[in-house]
């Protein structure tokens, strides 16, 4: 998102920079806020926000409401549809589940050697 203020003194738009009343804030809101945080800024007056999706089907929207004394407010809203990665989204091999990995495998070991030991033992 760029902010931009009109300069009378220098007759051309400046980036804006946040007055003393608070950054500018991004919501991401369904019912109500699920998440809510400040954006950064630059030098060019670009404000960006990095901003985690919840693991929440539904039609979500980032609101952004500013008011500052003495400026025009800003009031911004857009409407993202949100949905979960499926199945066969996913990595192929997750590195948090290398324990889940290592019993399958180890499971298996095991019943090949059980099965072994009973068949070919007297």
């Amino acid at each position: 998102m760029r902010v931009e203020e009109w300069s009378a003194a220098q007759q051309r738009w400046l980036p804006h920079k946040p007055a003393a009343s608070g950054p500018i804030q991004v919501e991401l809101t369904m019912l109500d806020p699920h998440l809510r945080t400040n954006f950064k800024t630059d030098k060019e007056g670009t404000f960006v926000a990095d901003v985690t999706a919840p693991d929440v089907y539904g039609v979500f929207k980032f609101v952004v409401d500013y008011k500052s004394r003495g400026y025009s407010f800003i009031h911004l809203e857009e409407q993202v549809p949100i949905r979960p990665f499926r199945h066969d989204e996913y990595e192929r091999f997750i590195t948090a589940a290398y324990p889940y990995y290592a019993s399958i495998l180890s499971t298996m070991a095991a019943f090949f050697i059980f099965g072994f030991a009973i068949l070919y033992t007297k």
